[in-house]
């Protein structure tokens, strides 16, 4: 019997080995996809770290809040800060070099924005001291300031940016407040420090005991694209099962008699090493080969038993839905569309392309169904929160039970077709 298992074992081996185009796509697919994925998230990173997101602005104050504002976008290191040197003139030009793409956001600060908002807060402070006369007591109104986008960019920027003005603006009318203060109370002798303000330390979160590790782009890409990569074997396992009966493979090994059993567990060896050497290949290119080409190193951390767990917890559920749909489907365009298309959706729907946490409330609900969220969330665990294996159990429980049921529905659908 172990000779018959052998001989399947060398059979399955021969046919992932002679379809080339096959095993290249299966091994050159998942890391041609970290790259790319990897560089265009690169790139969005560092727009928002190297200053390349182009900004204009149009100083029509002159005074110190207009200044200011220009040399706080500067300072920030987010923004390329190009003044629009004509003062004086209308938003309208501004406009039309965000509307032609020349400029992601233009900023038009109005006409004594800051002489307008230096009145109204001493006519504030005037007022709470009873020192107002009544022209004093009419509302002064500030100007506002225009901000223009170019319609590519995301709502999320113009979030920043305008919350970035508030700031700015707080900060200034802060300013302003104190001083008028330090005049109408007598006792203050100094005029209070503004600098001393409220700072900001930030760090990601670790576990008790453990080092934290320092996410980037190839963090995250590396660990989604393996289980994409595992996943899309769904098209090779399918097709082959699809084959083998097509061609008569499948009937003559039943009649030599091969236990039903010995076939699948051959398919399920063979494709597991498949999937672990795709795991190792990604893990060798994270680490290794996406440093040489300036890309951040993938951190593994120092937990490889867990990290190895998880990778064979994840082929398994890989390989039971390869089986699965290699056993319902009855032609190889049936199972190389269903296998496909299916992959592509899990992987949408389980936080591959867009992470769970972005998604809506309903879809988060949804991506539970999905063993690439599963996964993902397990190789999260241990390369990106650096947790311990047990953090993971129930991805990996999850895991092993979708094996196993997709592995009984194989047998199911078998002995039904068979009976």
């Amino acid at each position: 019997m172990m000779k018959k298992l052998i001989s399947l074992l060398y059979k399955d081996f021969l046919l992932v080995v002679k379809d080339k185009a096959g095993l290249g796509f299966l091994l050159v697919m998942p890391v041609t996809l970290v790259f790319i994925m990897t560089l265009l998230q690169k790139n969005a990173y560092d727009i928002l770290h190297t200053g390349t997101f182009k900004v204009v602005i149009l100083n029509n104050d002159g005074d110190s809040l207009g200044n200011d504002i220009i040399a706080q976008f500067k300072k920030s290191g987010i923004f390329k800060v190009t003044e629009f040197s004509k003062a004086g003139k209308k938003a309208d030009g501004i406009e039309e070099l965000v509307a032609k793409g020349k400029y992601k956001v233009g900023i038009t600060i109005p006409d004594s924005l800051t002489f307008f908002t230096r009145q109204a807060v001493e006519r504030k402070i005037s007022a709470i001291f009873g020192d107002s006369d009544g022209n004093d007591s009419a509302v002064v109104t500030v100007p506002e300031i225009e901000i223009c986008f170019d319609p590519v960019v995301r709502a999320s920027y113009l979030m920043m940016i305008k919350s970035m003005l508030r700031e700015f603006n707080s900060g200034f009318r802060t300013r302003i407040l104190l001083k008028e203060l330090s005049a109408q109370i007598p006792f203050l002798e100094r005029e209070i420090e503004t600098d001393n303000t409220v700072t900001f330390k930030e760090k990601y979160a670790s576990a008790s005991g453990r080092p934290a590790i320092t996410p980037n782009a190839v963090q995250h890409n590396v660990p989604a694209w393996i289980l994409f990569a595992m996943f899309f074997i769904v098209v090779s396992l399918a097709g082959n099962m699809v084959k083998e009966r097509d061609d008569g493979s499948f009937t003559r090994l039943m009649f030599m008699p091969v236990p039903y059993s010995f076939y699948i567990a051959s398919k399920v060896i063979v494709y597991l090493f498949v999937c672990l050497v795709q795991f190792v290949l990604m893990l060798i290119v994270g680490v290794y080969i996406m440093p040489l080409l300036g890309f951040p190193s993938l951190q593994i951390g120092h937990n490889i038993t867990a990290l190895f767990i998880v990778g064979l917890s994840s082929a398994m559920a890989a390989v039971g839905f390869g089986i699965f749909t290699g056993t319902f489907s009855r032609t190889y365009q049936q199972a190389a569309a269903f296998g496909a298309l299916s992959v592509v959706i899990l992987s949408a729907i389980g936080g591959i392309w867009i992470p769970v946490f972005m998604m809506p409330d309903a879809m988060k609900v949804i991506s539970g169904i999905s063993p690439l969220n599963w996964g993902i969330d397990g190789f999260y665990n241990v390369l990106v929160r650096n947790l311990p294996l047990a953090e993971s159990a129930d991805d990996l429980l999850l895991l092993l039970l979708f094996f196993v049921v997709t592995m009984a529905a194989s047998v199911a659908v078998y002995r039904l077709r068979k009976n």
